[in-house]
């Protein structure tokens, strides 16, 4: 098993390198890296793309799906990226990490280490130019992780004590990277109600709540609940209108004045 003094050592024998190479480069500040994660129910298929994967918004107790972490190199001059790392922070009360898996490119000095809500070092390296230069995205790494309890998951990355560097341009610091979030909302399916009188099975409670209907059952399907017609804001209003309408023309009528016949 290789030890992280080696592993460590290893990362700044890469690091001279790619620093070495680039004699113009003042420590990576033409350099701008974008790293962006995304929730997904299943890994993507691809490590190389040129948009990032769509992610998804909600996920079901009990149930697994995977934090990707995608990186791009966006500055002015692209060479690409050698070394990518970032910490990832999420919420231990909500979710449980499990398995970290690296890059089939950047598979040289892995890292990722779930530890008390983040997930350290979480990253690889490589050694060849032009490597996800933009418009073309690569998946650095993925974490698999367990839907614990109900909530709002967020998802947070962060520079990483492990260094990320650019091709022939040497390191690139924190203030050079824009680190992106995600998140995903957890619960439980339902039965849900809709202002029409009919019921959607197998729902989330904000789904619902949020879109299409006005009452959830946690846990139970249509065939055990009984739904009314709710009239929705329009209804309510245009209803309003009319009798709105109709209390001025009868104010109206009653207020006319009575003209005098001649006899």
């Amino acid at each position: 098993m290789t030890s992280n003094r080696f592993q460590r050592n290893g990362r700044l024998a890469i690091t001279v390198a790619v620093l070495m190479m680039g004699s113009n480069s003042a420590r990576g500040q033409e350099a701008d890296f974008d790293y962006r994660c995304v929730v997904v129910d299943t890994p993507t298929a691809l490590d190389q793309n040129t948009s990032l994967p769509i992610g998804i918004t909600e996920s079901l107790v009990g149930s697994t799906f995977h934090v990707e972490y995608w990186a791009t190199d966006s500055g002015a001059t692209n060479s690409g990226i050698v070394s990518a790392y970032a910490d990832l922070a999420y919420p231990a009360d909500l979710v449980t990490c499990g398995t970290v898996t690296g890059s089939a490119t950047f598979n040289i000095f892995p890292g990722g280490t779930c530890e008390d809500g983040t997930i350290n070092d979480l990253g690889g390296s490589q050694f060849n130019s032009g490597v996800a230069v933009e418009p073309q995205w690569i998946r650095i790494a993925a974490v698999t992780f367990m839907a614990d309890t109900s909530g709002l998951v967020e998802f947070a990355l962060a520079p990483a004590i492990s260094e990320s560097s650019a091709f022939a341009r040497g390191l690139v610091p924190p203030e050079n990277i824009q680190y992106g979030s995600c998140s995903v909302m957890l619960g439980t399916f339902g039965a849900c109600c809709q202002f029409d009188g009919t019921c959607a099975d197998d729902t989330f409670e904000v789904s619902c709540l949020s879109e299409i209907g006005y009452d959830w059952h946690d846990g139970m399907s249509c065939s055990q609940v009984t739904c009314a017609v709710v009239p929705t804001a329009s209804s309510w209003g245009l209803t309003v209108l009319a009798l709105l309408v109709l209390s001025v023309t009868s104010v109206i009528l009653v207020r006319r004045p009575v003209m005098n016949r001649p006899f």
